[in-house]
């Protein structure tokens, strides 16, 4: 057997610590970021927003206190392409978007036969340009909710 000694007391060093599984990181590499689930709630203004600032500059000023926000609104419907280019725009390039994949691929269909779904909720994200791109600025989080189930998907 061989073990391994500090040299400065001659007492056993401690056993080296296993590699993290295939694509986990340690924590010391973890890019954690706290942020809420939406940004545009009127009644935040005065407890949050400035009580007078406009909707439309909302996500621009939870940008500069926040780096995440999970959009909700995916889960019910899509973004027309020119709100989600404006809000690339409004944020900075280190912001994150967590996007709740469509109820209609979750709950509806249950994750079963949603190729042409999730295609299409990837498509509309391209509105983001490059922000929404894996490792880039603004990179996009996707999230899947589902419901409860007392069995699962057949």
């Amino acid at each position: 057997t061989i073990s391994a000694v500090r040299p400065d007391t001659r007492r056993p060093l401690a056993p080296p610590r296993p590699p993290a599984p295939h694509g986990w990181r340690t924590l010391a590499t973890v890019d954690l970021r706290v942020g809420s689930s939406g940004f545009s709630y009127d009644f935040w203004k005065g407890p949050f927003y400035p009580s007078d600032i406009e909707s439309d500059a909302m996500l621009a000023y939870y940008a500069t206190r926040f780096r995440t926000v999970e959009i909700n609104t995916t889960f019910y419907r899509m973004p027309k392409a020119t709100v989600l280019a404006r809000w690339a725009e409004a944020v900075p390039d280190d912001f994150r978007f967590a996007i709740k994949a469509s109820r209609r691929i979750t709950h509806d269909a249950r994750l079963q036969g949603t190729a042409d779904n999730v295609a299409y909720l990837y498509r509309q994200l391209e509105s983001l340009g490059d922000k929404h791109e894996e490792g880039t600025p603004a990179a996009i989080a996707r999230m899947i909710g589902l419901r409860p189930a007392a069995s699962p998907p057949p």
